[in-house]
């Protein structure tokens, strides 16, 4: 009976800390989305604050022009006295409705992107596998690679990596990583062995610095740079599907999404990849052009 009470006491402290540790990724994952959502839209807080008080003087206007415009017709005023105070009256909602009309859609576009960047974050949570067998999450790629998740069935899939065999090496230069994504029912996830080897940048930048010029065959450095291999497999396949969701795309469809160099979306779209603009449109990331327009890559 001891022994069972204890096995309880420890099945639950298990699941408290489960939850505690969801919780704290939450809102973590929050928190740099709103930090995030402030540095792409600086002026954003400022125009609401400007607004919102303009919008209050002319509600203040709005109640003193309807005041007099009562009391000159309860008055019998002039007619002159009774246009002059309507007028001013329909500027004063005119400014109240525009106000409102600026703030509502200020705080939409707010939600909205707050809502993008939270998929972003909750995105670069998730871990890959990279071609050195070292993992890592996808956020750890950010400023080294643009990903560009493929996801639907193994045909889909199969033809997304054919057609980008042409533009290979161009691609590798611009720093593009494919991840594949099966969404197969009875595709199993990767085994996740390796998945205690925790991933840092270091690991990254050791993957590239292998990839550029080590001492491997002409085949390991493409494989080593061109290919991540998700791991939880169910956790990346969740991602998709509520991005489906969201953009009304239906489950069977094959999508993808390519991300800038520094992890923002870029583009998106249930055709394949656009492989050959990628590599003409992207800036590569060595030589004199290395980090310019990271965060202007344009829509491909």
């Amino acid at each position: 009976m001891a022994v069972a009470t204890t096995r309880v006491r420890a099945s639950a402290r298990r699941t408290v800390h489960v939850r505690a540790s969801r919780d704290t990724r939450k809102s973590s994952t929050s928190q740099e989305a709103r930090l995030r959502t402030e540095v792409a839209s600086p002026f954003r807080v400022a125009r609401i604050f400007l607004v919102g008080a303009v919008g209050a003087g002319a509600s203040i206007g709005t109640a003193v022009a309807t005041t007099q415009l009562v009391a000159s017709l309860a008055q019998g005023a002039v007619e002159e006295d009774v246009i002059r105070n309507a007028k001013t009256l329909l500027v004063d909602l005119g400014g109240v409705a525009f106000c409102a009309w600026s703030l509502k859609r200020d705080w939409r576009a707010r939600d909205a992107q707050i809502a993008r960047m939270e998929r972003e974050a909750q995105l670069s949570q998730l871990r890959l596998e990279l071609g050195n067998g070292k993992t890592c999450a996808a956020g750890a790629l950010r400023g080294f690679h643009r990903l560009v998740l493929v996801a639907g069935s193994q045909e889909y899939l199969a033809e997304a990596q054919a057609t980008a065999a042409p533009y290979r090496q161009e691609l590798l230069q611009r720093g593009v990583m494919y991840v594949p994504i099966p969404m197969d029912a009875f595709q199993a996830p990767p085994e996740a062995a390796n998945e205690n080897t925790s991933g840092t940048t270091s690991d990254v930048e050791s993957s590239t610095d292998a990839s550029e010029g080590g001492n491997g065959t002409a085949t390991e450095p493409v494989d080593v740079r061109w290919k991540a291999i998700p791991l939880r497999l169910e956790e990346w396949r969740d991602w998709v599907r509520n991005q489906k969701q969201l953009a009304d795309v239906p489950e069977s469809s094959g999508v993808y999404v390519s991300f800038r160099m520094d992890g923002r979306v870029r583009g998106s779209g249930v055709r394949l990849p656009p492989w050959e603009r990628m590599a003409k449109q992207l800036a590569p990331t060595q030589g004199m052009w290395k980090g310019f327009g990271d965060g202007f890559d344009g829509a491909v």
